[in-house]
């Protein structure tokens, strides 16, 4: 728009309208509404009676920052309305107007002035509305990318006129607009590592029984908080250097099987987003990964160190059942000991 002339006609805009400048339109619309009482004979207190007084609104609305809305301008119990000048005061620094529309009226014409406010004129022509309650304008309107904030849409009313073309008399109601933030925030990154890990017998989780989860999140608003939760507990992810990290443990209390763990970040306005990560339980020493601990186990370890075909994959973080950071001879052993019940060697580490 920015200063330019718009006009419709049934909802439409023709094209020669946008070429007539807006005071001339707005001059034929209140030539219309302004003819004297004289001609016609009509009081506005014969027609109305005691009827309520009429109402001039801005609906309150709501717009998600970023996005697109509505604005509307609504007259209740007005008596056979036949035209109207107002102007409508907004922030510019929130919003955009993007284009305006009349349901009820059959001539608009609108302009933008000094940015701010927004100068508009309708007439019915060339019978006055019939209904007592009318849609009068619809402003679109582009949000910007604000932080979540309520700003007033203030409205005056510099005429407005029925059939017998006298001013009816008003009670003129401002409106709110609500700029809010409802998007999740989005997960860009998530990873947890290793996915396979033991169970911590011994309640003292070494480098080998825990698992590293690190996500990075965006999001329009502040992130608030990151937080994993697991069947056996939860607990918050901290930031460092663009990522949220934690490391996940077991206990003894934790039996061997499938997990799936969940990441929750919520931002500031209290929206939120889930990803669920799987993870894998397994006991402490199954080397072959096959659920159960036994002396197969033990010769798997030995295998392993020994490279043996068929037996080069392995669990580093299950099998190192003595905890000194390395696979080797020595947990096959301890394995092997605590299997058969070895004095010394009831708990794998």
């Amino acid at each position: 728009m920015g200063g330019g002339i718009s006009t419709s006609q049934n909802h439409k805009t023709p094209f020669f309208w946008g070429t007539i400048p807006v005071l001339v339109i707005i001059c034929v619309a209140l030539c219309l509404v302004f003819a004297t009482t004289m001609h016609f004979g009509v009081r506005y207190a014969d027609i109305i009676g005691t009827e309520p007084p009429t109402v001039v609104y801005v609906e309150d609305a709501t717009v998600e920052r970023g996005e697109t809305s509505e604005i509307s301008i609504l007259i209740k119990d007005a008596p056979n309305v036949s035209g109207s000048y107002m102007k409508l005061n907004y922030d510019t620094e929130l919003i955009s107007i993007t284009s305006v529309e009349s349901l009820d009226m059959n001539f608009t014409t609108f302009e933008e002035v000094n940015g701010s406010v927004l100068r508009f004129a309708a007439i019915h022509y060339p019978d006055p509305v019939t209904s007592s309650n009318i849609s009068f304008l619809t402003v679109n309107i582009l949000c910007h990318n604000v932080t979540p904030q309520t700003t007033p849409l203030s409205l005056e009313v510099v005429s407005l006129q029925h059939g017998g073309y006298e001013e009816i008399p008003r009670v003129v109601e401002d409106g709110v607009l609500e700029i809010v933030d409802t998007t999740p925030p989005q997960f860009y990154i998530n990873v947890i590592t290793p996915v396979i890990i033991p169970v911590d017998t011994d309640d003292s989780p070494g480098w080998h029984e825990t698992a590293d989860v690190m996500v990075a999140v965006s999001d329009l608003s502040q992130i608030k908080d990151v937080w994993l939760y697991t069947d056996w507990g939860e607990k918050e992810l901290q930031f460092v250097d663009g990522i949220y990290e934690t490391t996940l443990e077991t206990n003894s209390d934790v039996t061997a099987g499938a997990y799936i763990v969940s990441v929750v970040a919520t931002d500031v306005y209290g929206n939120n987003v889930t990803v669920k990560l799987p993870i894998a339980v397994t006991e402490n020493g199954d080397a072959s990964l096959n659920g159960k601990l036994s002396l197969y186990d033990a010769l798997y370890i030995f295998n392993h160190v020994n490279g043996v075909s068929g037996f080069e994959e392995i669990q580093d973080g299950v099998c190192d059942v003595d905890n000194n950071e390395k696979v080797d001879m020595a947990d096959g052993i301890y394995l092997l000991n605590h299997i058969f019940g070895t004095q010394g060697y009831g708990v794998l580490h």
